[in-house]
């Protein structure tokens, strides 16, 4: 499980050539999560326009939480396609705008790499590593907090 990150990704699969990369769900959502943001400030521009584009998204999210890469492609160009009317409208539609075509990018560059998330999870496979990342954090946040003594 990596971020996406070409250099991240070659690591693990020099060291067990056996592995499979996959991309981490948590790092997938937190870029969906991102455009959401970007999605709920366009609700208080224009509703009508921010439900739509809003939909789309969640329906991006399903289809790679079920490994239908392609399909998500196309609904994101879709998405693309329908910002590009809105841009004059708003400021905040041109970040939009770029923050859409990053993640779409970032999907096509991790196309192989992404799983069918809701299979894994009902097999009982790892999806995330979350839990790693937190239990090092953890670690590392009481390793260097104040008033820690060395051990």
């Amino acid at each position: 499980m990596s971020a996406g990150g070409e250099t991240v990704r070659a690591l693990p699969v020099q060291l067990y050539p056996q592995s499979e990369p996959l991309l981490d769900w948590v790092h997938l959502t937190m870029r969906l999560t991102v455009l959401g943001q970007y999605i709920k400030g366009l609700l208080r521009l224009d509703r009508d326009v921010g439900e739509g584009i809003q939909q789309q998204l969640k329906s991006v999210k399903w289809l790679l939480w079920h490994g239908k890469v392609n399909k998500a492609l196309g609904r994101l160009g879709d998405l693309d396609r329908r910002i590009e009317h809105c841009t004059d409208t708003s400021p905040r539609f041109p970040r939009l705008k770029r923050a859409m075509r990053n993640f779409r990018t970032y999907i096509e560059n991790n196309r192989g790499f992404i799983p069918d998330y809701g299979r894994r999870y009902r097999n009982g496979e790892t999806i995330a590593t979350a839990f790693v990342e937190s239990t090092v954090n953890y670690v590392l946040s009481k390793r260097f907090a104040k008033k820690q003594s060395m051990q």
